[in-house]
Order: C-alpha cells, then sequence, then structure tokens
C-alpha cells in the first residue's frame, strides 16, 4: 500500500509490492465468516437484497425526486491518495493527504447522513482500494442502509477483494477506463510502468465474472479527450463484450486557484476550437448510438446534450441552476463536507454535527455562497436529473436492469 511520501516516479519505476500491496486474500470458503464482512450469507440472498434496495431507491426517487429539500446522495473521497498519476485530475496532488476517518467515526458519518435523508453513497478516492480496511468501510456504510457505489480504477483489484466488497455491501461497482491502447491508456492515466493497462483490463473481467452473483453491476466510464476521441465504438463494444455498461463524459478543466475541485487546473488540457467541435459532434455519434437496439450505455440523453452543446461552444457557460448541496454533498477523507468536488468545505461542520446544517432554516443561503463562486460543471447534473427528470430515472432503471438480466 502506498505510503503518503510516495512519488509519481516511485510509482512507475518499483515493482508490483510498491502498489499491490493491498491485496485481499481469496475468500476462505472453509470458513462461515470473515472477520470484516460477518457470516458468509448465500450469493442469492445478497442479490436479492441488493436489487431490492435498488427498487427502494428508484421508488423513492419516482415518488418525491422532484420535492426533496434534503440530499439523496453523497460522494464520500475516502482518502485522497491515488496511485494513478491522471493528468486530469487534481486529487492526487493534493499534499495534505488527510488521514481519513476511523471506521468507527465512519459509522457516525454514515448514520448522521442517512438522517439528512442519504440514500446512496459513492465510495471514491483517490483511490479507494490504498485503504486496508476498505472493507470494514464499506460494511460501515451499508450497515447504515446506505447504497453503496464504489469507484476504482481496478489496478489493486483481486478476485478475493472484490467477493468481499460485494460481500460487504457494495451494490455496483463503477471502473475509469479511457482507452484500449495501452500506450494511450498509460497517457492518460500518467503512468509509465509496464503491464498496467494488461492489469486493469484482467480486474475488470474478474468484475464483470462476478458482479451478476450479487444483482451488482459493473459500469465502465470514459472521459473524451483529443487522445482517445476516436474509441468510442471500441470501447462501446468491449462495454458489450463484458457485460458491462458504460458512460461517456467531456473533459472538463477547474479554473486556476481552485486546489480542492478534483478536476486539474492544467490549462493545456483544455480542448482547442478544433478539439472541442471533434468532442461535440462524437456525442451526436454517442446519442445516436444509444438510441439504437442492443446499447449498453447508461447515461441519459440529456446529459449528452449538455455536453454536446457546451463544446459545441465552449464560451456558452453553464446555463443551468445548480442544486449542490440541496441534492448532493461531497465529504472530504478528513470528515468535513462541502456542497460538492469542486467546492471547499462549509466552516464549522463535520461528520458529527452536519445534521445541524440541515436543520438551518437558512441553508440555502449557505449553499449559494458557495455555488455562485463555482465555474460550473456538466457530469454532476445527471444526479439532478434523475432525481427531477422521471424520464431519466425510467431510462436509467430500463438500461440497468436488461444489463443485470441479461
Amino acid at each position: 500500500m502506498l505510503e503518503i511520501g510516495d512519488t509519481a516516479a516511485n510509482i512507475n519505476a518499483t515493482g508490483s509490492n510498491a502498489v499491490g500491496q493491498s491485496k485481499a486474500a481469496p475468500w476462505p470458503e472453509q470458513k462461515k465468516s470473515d472477520p470484516a464482512t460477518g457470516w458468509r450469507l448465500s450469493d442469492s440472498y445478497l442479490k436479492y437484497k441488493n436489487l431490492y434496495s435498488k427498487a427502494r431507491l428508484f421508488l423513492y426517487l419516482m415518488l418525491k425526486g422532484k420535492s426533496l429539500k434534503n440530499p439523496y446522495y453523497a460522494h464520500y473521497q475516502i482518502t485522497r491518495r491515488c496511485n494513478f498519476r491522471c493528468p486530469s485530475c487534481q486529487v492526487w496532488q493534493d499534499e495534505t493527504y488527510a488521514a481519513g476517518l476511523s471506521i468507527e467515526d465512519m459509522k457516525i458519518a454514515a448514520r448522521n447522513l442517512r438522517k439528512i435523508g442519504v440514500k446512496s453513497v459513492a465510495i471514491t478516492g483517490g483511490e479507494a482500494t490504498l485503504r486496508k480496511d476498505i472493507v470494514e468501510a464499506v460494511k460501515a456504510f451499508s450497515d447504515a442502509g446506505l447504497l453503496i457505489r464504489f469507484h476504482t480504477n481496478a489496478f489493486i483489484l483481486t478476485e478475493g477483494l472484490i467477493e468481499r466488497l460485494f460481500r460487504a455491501g457494495v451494490a455496483d461497482i463503477y471502473i475509469s477506463l479511457d482507452s484500449l491502447d495501452p500506450e494511450i491508456f498509460n497517457t492518460i492515466n500518467g503512468m509509465t510502468r509496464q503491464g498496467t493497462f494488461e492489469r486493469v483490463l484482467k480486474n475488470i473481467k474478474h468484475v464483470a465474472d462476478m458482479s451478476s452473483r450479487f444483482g451488482a453491476n459493473l459500469f465502465l466510464t470514459a472521459v473524451l479527450r483529443k487522445d482517445n476521441i476516436a474509441e468510442v465504438d471500441s470501447l462501446h463494444e468491449f462495454a458489450k463484450s463484458v457485460n458491462s455498461l458504460i458512460a461517456f463524459y467531456g473533459i472538463e478543466v477547474a479554473p486556476e486557484g481552485d486546489p480542492l475541485n478534483i478536476r486539474a487546473q492544467d490549462q493545456s488540457l483544455q480542448p482547442t476550437q478544433t478539439d472541442s467541435k471533434l468532442i461535440s459532434e462524437t456525442f451526436d455519434s454517442i446519442i445516436k448510438l444509444k438510441n439504437s437496439k442492443n446499447n449498453n450505455i447508461f447515461m441519459s440523453t440529456k446529459l449528452m446534450l449538455n455536453f454536446r452543446d457546451f463544446f459545441a461552444d465552449p464560451d456558452l457557460g453553464m446555463k443551468w441552476s445548480c442544486n449542490a448541496g440541496k441534492l448532493y454533498l461531497e465529504v472530504l477523507p478528513e470528515g468535513t463536507f462541502s456542497v460538492c468536488n469542486a467546492t471547499p468545505p462549509i466552516p464549522g461542520y463535520d461528520f458529527r454535527n452536519i445534521t445541524e446544517l440541515y436543520d438551518r432554516p437558512d441553508r440555502e443561503d449557505v449553499f449559494n455562497k458557495y455555488r455562485t463562486n463555482c465555474g460550473g460543471c456538466i457530469c454532476t447534473r445527471q444526479i439532478e436529473d434523475v432525481a427531477g427528470a422521471r424520464k431519466d430515472l425510467f431510462d436509467k432503471v430500463r438500461v440497468y436492469v436488461s444489463s443485470v438480466f441479461k
């Protein structure tokens, strides 16, 4: 497991132990329980429990989505350390390296998130699997009744760890896969070590093979930029080949002087006018692909139109309203809160007293102070769309169900 002082050079130059020491032992078949997950329940029970939890979330959003006043979704950066060095990401460049919460503190955070109305938590990083107690962390949030989305680059995953994560309560696994060309993959992920791409691909297939046993699904995500713009069809075909869903996002670059934004501030990554036009046209193609039969694209047409229009005219800006803080919120490693993953923490509140913030009648005024200082984003629009547009919600459910029961 990486230590706080590790550098990109250490990661790329050293052997497998430098990055992969968090390997989990395969599930001990001869034992009836696991210290982290408890008694070994049957696959069928866990599968239908997962499907039931997702059905409850669907009904909740269908009935109450348009009238929500508190967040239903939280994005938890369990660590800001990462074993990849993606130039388009700023998280790994954070030198504060917060130690993160203990498992007992996570249990408090989980209970308080439930109290303010949160139904689903995305556990992400950095790279979440760098925490040696990641299985216990998942269990802490799952035991509080939260639906867990798990985000990873897949490098450290093993078959044993994947199964333990599902048994601890992971509902679905999301893996970044931006290219099927090893050289382009390494460039986008800031890696030079040979075999990284092949290892990630192998672990993606392990997740795909195991997920249906637990009523879970594998979701692949790709960020489009000039390096990989020609790979949409091949990435989609790969997703179909492993029965994974896939979504494509356009690259977003943060404004300079914004250290807690998860997006990098490197303005050289901004697409040129030519590149922007190509990305916009590519989203048109993806929309057509989504409207075809037997596609595995899970993002909504509405979100893709947002990306298409933005890149067609990068000066257009973000014209939509923002509900950050109201419909979703960000949890930082040390347990503080921000309205989203592009804004600083709200002073005076953390995992112990977050309920006090949501008891305040003027909380919208508090949130607006942070919303108005933000340059805007597109990818979090999907969280608002699902809550406010039943067509989006039904579309996601349809694609998900068709994939799980293939």
